[in-house]
């Protein structure tokens, strides 16, 4: 699942799909859930460019405008999730794959890594290669089972009470040092 703007790059999800195709490799059907871009150039260039290639169109299907129930159901009845994003703030996806006892298949940039610790693997958002690669090798039942079992069991969700705390501890001594510093 990712969004519909270019940074969260679903265009290397039609370029890995591409690639399949062009090997011989089938894929389950991918799902590509998000808003779309406010830019309404990006949504309609990567509609045009899914629904328009013959050897793709009929293994991707995008969903947008979903409520938080449909977004559930999605992640609970994936084999797993794949994030390609080129930048983040955060990574909220991969949190919520996670949430869901889902291995999340995402990019290496950006504070995707800090989110996603290593219960998820990672590969480069330039290279359609690398997560076609990774795509492959977690289609194996056992070993995303083994994936599975592991976040299952390693996983603990974001406190955000917790890291507003340590946010505001940080803020107060790094303002208190700098207040004494100034003074001395």
């Amino acid at each position: 699942t990712v969004g519909l703007e270019w940074r969260k790059n679903a265009f290397l999800l039609y370029q890995m799909l591409k690639l399949a195709a062009q090997e011989g490799i089938q894929l389950p059907l991918l799902a590509i859930a998000g808003r779309p871009s406010w830019v309404k150039a990006d949504h309609e260039f990567l509609m045009r460019v899914v629904t328009r290639d013959p050897e793709v169109r009929d293994r991707v299907q995008v969903f947008t405008g979903l409520d938080d129930a449909r977004l559930t159901w999605l992640y609970q009845n994936c084999r797993f999730t794949v994030f390609p994003s080129l930048g983040e703030g955060w990574g909220l996806p991969v949190a919520e794959s996670l949430r869901q006892g889902k291995l999340c298949l995402a990019s290496s940039a950006s504070s995707v890594p800090e989110v996603g610790g290593e219960l998820v693997e990672y590969a480069s958002p330039y290279d359609p290669r690398g997560f076609l690669d990774l795509v492959q090798r977690y289609l194996d039942p056992q070993r995303l089972a083994a994936r599975e079992a592991a976040i299952r069991a390693r996983y603990r969700p974001h406190d955000w009470d917790a890291a507003f705390a340590g946010f505001d501890r940080m803020l107060r001594q790094t303002l208190g040092d700098a207040a004494g510093a100034s003074r001395g």
